[in-house]
């Protein structure tokens, strides 16, 4: 019954962009307790990276991403970018994460302003 229900739930959804400058690349690895999405790159403006996904039945999906950026990663954050409930999982969840060159933003809705999370290291 839970695998039916969560087929019809529409997927999470974690969304990166580069919001840091013209010429800036971050560099980013994202993983959670299934996958590991290994090492990317996006460019300054470029077409957010987007990770899709079902929480798991019975909870414990979570997400990490590690972002990094500037000669030889000089700002690097560790972020946990997505955190599942413990029992139900829920349906079609946004965080939105923009990186910028004073920190990392994040919003759960589109369209809204993004919030100021942490500072880069």
């Amino acid at each position: 019954m839970y695998s039916g229900l969560i087929e019809a739930c529409k997927k999470d959804r974690v969304e990166i962009h580069n919001q840091l400058g013209p010429g800036s690349i971050l560099t980013f690895r994202c993983q959670s307790n299934e996958n590991n999405l290994g090492i990317n790159q996006l460019n300054f403006n470029a077409a957010p990276y987007i990770i899709q996904f079902h929480e798991r039945v019975g909870g414990g999906t979570r997400w990490n991403c590690h972002f990094m950026y500037g000669n030889e990663t000089k700002y690097v954050q560790d972020i946990v970018v997505y955190e599942g409930t413990t029992f139900f999982p829920r349906c079609g969840q946004l965080r939105s994460w923009a990186a910028k060159f004073d920190g990392i933003y994040m919003t759960k809705k589109a369209n809204q302003p993004y919030d100021k999370v942490v500072r880069w290291d």
